[in-house]
């Protein structure tokens, strides 16, 4: 993800089979070990009003496939029923869609995170790659 020169978020055009296309969950239902519920808090580097009026999609991939943690409408705190997976640690992808202005942003880091750790994650939502944190976003946990 670049960053605008204004300091904000750079939006970029998609078509709607995108979105389709990544919203399915390709994870075979016999694959997951455990299930877990997650409480995320979702921490954006800039206020932007587009990204509150945005449909977000949140995916996990670890060596077993993907799954589909979220997909619905953009909040700042996701309280998600029990996922199911196979790994403690995943690589995340997240992306917040506008379907108005059929824009959107991406986030991905190039490291598996501690995901399923039984604590609540607060990601922060960077608006360029960071090499401190391997990618656009990091993640902190709670008690």
């Amino acid at each position: 993800m670049e960053s605008q020169d204004a300091g904000g978020y750079r939006w970029k055009a998609y078509r709607s089979s995108v979105l389709e296309q990544l919203s399915r969950d390709v994870r075979p239902d016999n694959s997951a070990h455990s299930l877990m519920a997650l409480d995320i808090t979702l921490r954006p580097q800039h206020q932007d009003a587009k990204l509150q009026g945005s449909k977000l999609l949140i995916k996990a991939m670890d060596a077993e496939g993907e799954t589909l943690l979220y997909h619905g409408p953009y909040r700042e705190r996701l309280v998600l029923d029990p996922v199911a997976y196979t790994s403690a640690s995943a690589g995340l992808f997240l992306w917040a869609f506008h379907e108005e202005s059929e824009t959107f942003l991406s986030w991905k880091s190039l490291k598996s995170w501690p995901v399923f750790v039984g604590k609540p994650l607060t990601i922060s939502l960077y608006d360029s790659h960071r090499d401190d944190v391997e990618g656009w976003f990091s993640i902190s946990y709670g008690d």
